[in-house]
């Protein structure tokens, strides 16, 4: 750390409070870019790829992997926004949209994978 050095005059106090403000923003910006960092590195989805899909390097194994998760939680959400129509609507939509939206989801999932 810097030692404070003496201060005899006004225009070395401005000059001073000046590279105290210039080291003051560059810290600031420091900050902030570290915890966006942070707050990207701890997504749920950055996180699943970097610790499960990191572990597993084979291609094949990590799209099944994925593929499995997103049938799973695809599933999920279509059973509950369908479930409040009653038994044979429910399962209908259901079926529909498995059968349109999952093949949309795997066309995408290569992308999250790489």
């Amino acid at each position: 750390m810097m030692k404070n050095p003496k201060i005899s005059s006004t225009a070395e106090l401005r000059l001073r409070i000046m590279h105290l403000k210039s080291s003051n923003i560059e810290i600031e910006e420091e900050i902030s870019h570290l915890s966006q960092e942070i707050a990207y590195t701890l997504r749920p989805e950055v996180f699943l790829k970097k610790s499960v899909l990191g572990l597993i390097k084979d291609r094949e194994i990590q799209f099944g992997l994925a593929a499995t998760g997103i049938n799973l939680v695809g599933g999920y959400v279509i059973n509950r926004l369908t479930g409040f129509l009653g038994p044979i609507k429910g399962l209908v939509l259901s079926l529909a949209a498995r059968n349109l939206a999952l093949p949309l989801i795997r066309n995408k999932l290569e992308k999250f994978i790489s």
